[in-house]
C-alpha cells in the first residue's frame, strides 16, 4: 500500500466570557486525503488498502460554563461530513475493483454529527475535612458506518449501520481536602445501550458476517491514594 497524504486547513477561535465564567471555542476544518489507508479484515487476515481520494469537512463547538464556583457545565458538538467523493475510484496499479463503491458513502467509525453533555457540581464537607464531586455525562452519535466492505448497489450491510444513540454516565467522588486519598463510585453506559464498534468478515463462512460490540453497562468503585 501506498503513503497517506492529508492536507489539512483549520480555522478558529478561543475565547473567554462573561468574566471568564465562559469558555467558548469554534473551529471551521477542511481535510483532504489522497491515498487513504483502510484496514480491513478479510476473514482470514488484516489487510490494507488505499482510496484515492477522502474528504472531511465541518465544525467543532466546545464551550464549558461555570456559573457559581460549584458547578460545572460542558457540552461539544461536531458536525462532520467524511466521506469518499464520487470521484474516489482509482486508476493505480494493484487497486482493488471494489473501491469504486465506496465512492459517495461516508468514512467508517464517521458519523456526521456527534454532541456531548457533562453537568458536575463539586462541594466541602468542611466538617470532616473531605471534598466531593457528583457528575453526569451524556454522549450522542448519529448513525456511523462499521464496515469498511465494499457496498452493493443495494448500500450498505444492515449489520455495516450503527444507528444512532446516547450513552449517560455517572460518578460520584469522595476525598480528603489534600487529595491524599480519592474514592470513586461510576457506572458507565448506564442505560446499557448495546452498540457496534465495527463489523467484519467472518473466517470460513460465506457471506456470513461478524460484529465487535461495544462495552455494555458497567459499574464499580475505585480507590486511588497518592504518596
Amino acid at each position: 500500500f501506498r503513503a497517506e497524504l492529508l492536507d489539512s486547513f483549520e480555522l478558529g477561535v478561543k475565547s473567554e466570557l462573561l468574566d471568564n465564567r465562559l469558555r467558548l471555542n469554534v473551529a471551521l476544518f477542511d481535510m483532504e486525503m489522497e491515498d487513504f489507508q483502510i484496514l480491513e479484515f478479510t476473514g482470514a487476515a488484516f489487510k490494507t488498502f488505499n482510496v484515492d481520494k477522502a474528504v472531511s469537512k465541518g465544525f467543532e463547538i466546545e464551550s464549558l460554563w461555570a456559573p457559581t464556583d460549584e458547578f460545572q457545565m460542558a457540552a461539544s458538538w461536531t458536525r462532520a461530513d467524511a466521506r469518499y467523493p464520487d470521484d474516489c475510484d482509482s486508476n493505480k496499479p494493484n487497486a482493488p475493483a471494489s473501491v469504486k463503491t465506496l465512492c459517495g458513502y461516508a468514512l467508517t467509525s464517521a458519523p456526521k454529527d456527534s454532541a456531548s453533555l457533562s453537568l458536575t457540581y463539586n462541594s466541602l464537607i468542611d466538617s470532616a475535612d473531605l471534598a466531593y464531586s457528583v457528575s453526569i455525562s451524556g454522549q450522542w452519535q448519529d448513525d456511523k458506518r462499521t464496515g469498511t466492505q465494499a457496498i452493493g448497489a443495494a448500500g450498505p450491510l444492515a449489520f455495516d449501520i450503527q444507528k444512532a444513540h446516547t450513552k449517560v454516565g455517572a460518578r460520584f467522588t469522595l476525598s480528603d481536602i489534600e487529595a491524599s486519598w480519592i474514592l470513586e463510585l461510576w457506572g458507565n453506559n448506564l442505560t446499557n445501550e448495546i452498540t457496534t464498534a465495527f463489523a467484519l468478515n467472518t473466517p470460513l463462512r460465506i457471506a456470513a458476517r461478524g460484529i465487535w460490540v461495544e462495552e455494555p453497562r458497567s459499574y464499580g468503585l475505585t480507590l486511588r491514594t497518592n504518596f
